[in-house]
């Protein structure tokens, strides 16, 4: 008797996930604004990919994908945050940006605010008096007009 032996499948769905998980795990951890994107649709790829791989092979075949894909991939996007706020943090130009704003808002007006208040300002008169020329009309004095004396019988 002759025994005949079947050689296994190869896995490619599933060689294909550890690839698209080993991407997205780069893509995550490069402090590069926006590649983050890229890392959750390749993180998205390699899950699909899993569940390919089981189901054409067995639950075992996409398994350890699937969960790497579900539990690891956050920690590694969150470690790549980290990566990327202490690579912004460190750089000199921010650093220097940050001592002097403190912050995003500014708490009252300044000297720079008072004076963009003055030109607008400015302006503002100026084309009213443009406007005021080309009509040939009087300049207005006030918008709010005086109430007329009260007569008396």
């Amino acid at each position: 008797m002759s025994e005949t032996f079947v050689a296994p499948r190869p896995n490619k769905a599933g060689k294909a996930a550890w690839i698209c998980l080993g991407l997205a795990w780069v893509a995550f951890l490069l402090p590069v604004p926006g590649l983050g994107l890229l890392g959750w649709a390749l993180n998205f790829a390699a899950f699909i990919l899993a569940i390919i791989a089981m189901s054409n092979l067995g639950a075992m075949a996409g398994l350890f994908q699937l969960l790497s894909s579900l539990l690891v991939s956050p920690f590694v996007y969150l470690i790549g945050v980290l990566i990327f706020f202490g690579t912004v943090s460190g750089t000199p130009d921010w650093a220097e940006w940050t001592r002097d704003h403190g912050t995003f808002q500014s708490a009252g007006a300044d000297a720079a605010e008072e004076a963009n208040q003055a030109a607008n300002d400015a302006d503002i008169a100026a084309i009213e008096a443009m406007a005021d020329a080309a009509s040939g009309a009087p300049p207005a004095q006030a918008s709010v007009v005086a109430p007329a004396a009260a007569s008396t019988r």
